[in-house]
């Protein structure tokens, strides 16, 4: 049996991961998920987790839309993704494993529920997400 309150459920719910604060990280792509969008569009949805510490970290989305193809290409290009013969051609299982630098800003949701919760600085340049070089951030490849 498991005991407590409403007050201590909803805290746990609208706080952010505990163990990250808004910055730039060094994160690992840890699982993605083929979705669609309110518009129909299909979007992979990415898990990214902390390429020193494996903890998760927070998600972003692909979206492949008009709009949002540019922003998808730029973000699979900085981690690692590159054309062949000018078609980029990528499934989940692709990405699972890449690495990137990400700008993480905290974020609360805009939906009924209020949820804190860290996703990439679209604001930034490259939309937060910059490459990940082993000699300045110590991570092995």
């Amino acid at each position: 049996m498991v005991s407590y309150t409403t007050q201590e459920a909803m805290e746990s719910y609208n706080s952010a991961p505990q163990s990250f604060e808004p910055g730039t990280y060094p994160c690992e792509v840890k699982d993605v998920t083929l979705k669609t969008t309110r518009g129909g569009d299909e979007m992979y949805s990415i898990k990214y987790k902390h390429a020193k510490t494996g903890e998760s970290i927070g998600y972003d989305n692909l979206v492949f839309s008009k709009k949002g193809l540019g922003i998808a290409t730029k973000k699979v290009s900085i981690l690692g993704i590159k054309p062949v013969d000018g078609v980029y051609e990528y499934g989940p299982e692709d990405l699972i494993g890449l690495r990137a630098m990400i700008t993480w800003r905290l974020e609360t949701g805009q939906r009924s529920s209020g949820r804190k919760f860290l996703e990439p600085d679209f604001n930034a340049d490259d939309f937060g997400y910059a490459i990940c070089k082993d000699e300045d951030d110590d991570i092995p490849f």
